[in-house]
């Protein structure tokens, strides 16, 4: 089979697990079969790729109306096989793009809702479903996560495939120098740290962590720091509510960390206090150097997570499990030391990177011997090339 030509429209690069899964998938899958193009709306500063990766800056903005022509132009001048979109905000407009440059596959990629309930207008519901029964395919990161999307469009359930995100469990992987790697982090002697590692904002449920901390008792907090790490979309909300909550915990914020490995090896708890998730990278990363984890028990960890095996699952928004659970790891050594052994075993089991790599280099070959008879036969295509004008209409009303 000749070389695959994927296009990848993202809003921008930054610190985020869309943008890590994309760049693991531009590294990792064989170069001589297939040819990539990352479209960036808002530039970003792109993380290094290898050198046949070709980043194109757009600069046109979200309400930008003729981003759909500007894609149709690099759709037919790179001669695209498959426009994987991820996420719904471009699904129209990368639907319209397909339809004018010709026939081209068209994958929808869910990684998630950015709120915690359905956050998806419901005069747009219709029509993004009908969109999404359009593409040649339709993947989630996780089980729960395709689930969600379907019941949230009213689609039949196993519209959307699952295709997991993968963890390099080389990279992340427990380490014998821990003490080491510790007294380098400025982490005293003893002390027993709590991590958070997600972007700051209120879907990621930092807040409700903060309240759990103030709820532990006098003898767990004496040693306790709490971690948190991410990108700091509130403006130092959390700083400041922090700041005023006298939790009696010391609590650190580090919000610009290119690697967080250091600090999943030095730690001793995880806990992912999120209200959704699609699938957390930052919760396998941890799970692969086998610690201990909590979660919330909503989408993505429910896969990851199989309860008081390879981690915790309490309720999301709820102060006080969420307290007990870390209790119940932080004074039961031999518990958290099991379940951490337990947890880079799920992750080697089912969320190895070069599964997940497998897994899409599978889905675009498949998408590719469709296509590709597809145009032999010049059959019409599965996209929306017999409704342009829809197209049309709903992606600018």
């Amino acid at each position: 089979m000749s070389q695959i030509t994927i296009c990848h429209p993202i809003h921008r690069w930054a610190v985020g697990g869309t943008e890590r899964q994309l760049a693991a998938i531009l590294r990792h899958l064989p170069a001589d079969r297939f040819r990539h193009i990352v479209l960036t709306r808002d530039g970003g500063i792109a993380p290094p790729l290898p050198p046949s990766v070709q980043s194109i800056d757009m600069a046109r903005p979200e309400s930008d109306p003729r981003f759909a022509d500007a894609l149709t132009e690099v759709l037919i001048a790179h001669r695209v096989d498959i426009l994987h979109l991820r996420g719904l905000s471009m699904l129209l407009d990368g639907l319209l793009a397909a339809d004018r440059a010709g026939d081209i596959a068209v994958v929808l990629g869910f990684h998630g809702f950015e709120t915690a309930e359905d956050d998806l207008p419901a005069l747009r519901k219709p029509a993004l479903g009908r969109a999404a029964l359009r593409c040649d395919a339709r993947w989630a990161v996780s089980k729960s996560a395709a689930r969600s999307i379907e019941r949230s469009l009213r689609l039949p359930m196993g519209c959307f495939i699952a295709k997991p995100n993968g963890v390099d469990v080389q990279h992340f992987a427990p380490t014998e120098d821990r003490a080491v790697i510790r007294a380098r982090l400025g982490l005293p002697r003893g002390a027993r740290v709590i991590l958070c590692v997600g972007n700051f904002k209120p879907v990621k449920g930092q807040d409700v962590l903060l309240d759990a901390a103030a709820m532990l008792p006098t003898g767990v907090k004496e040693n306790a720091i709490f971690v948190f790490i991410g990108r700091d979309d509130l403006n130092s909300e959390l700083q400041r509510r922090a700041a005023v909550s006298q939790s009696g915990c010391a609590i650190r914020f580090i919000t610009d960390c290119d690697e967080p490995l250091p600090w999943y090896q030095a730690a001793d708890l995880f806990v992912l206090p999120s209200r959704w998730e699609g699938l957390s990278n930052a919760l396998l990363e941890a799970m692969a150097c086998e610690l201990p984890v909590i979660g919330t028990q909503i989408g993505g960890n429910i896969d990851a997570i199989e309860h008081d095996r390879s981690g915790l699952l309490v309720l999301p928004d709820d102060a006080g499990a969420l307290s007990d659970a870390m209790t119940s790891l932080l004074t039961n050594p031999s518990k958290a030391g099991a379940i951490g052994p337990a947890a880079r075993v799920r992750v080697k089991e089912c969320f190895e990177q070069q599964t997940a790599i497998a897994r899409y280099a599978a889905g675009y070959d498949s998408l590719t011997r469709k296509l590709r008879a597809r145009r032999a036969a010049d059959t019409p295509t599965m996209n929306m090339s017999n409704d342009s004008a829809f197209a049309a209409s709903e992606a600018h009303p």
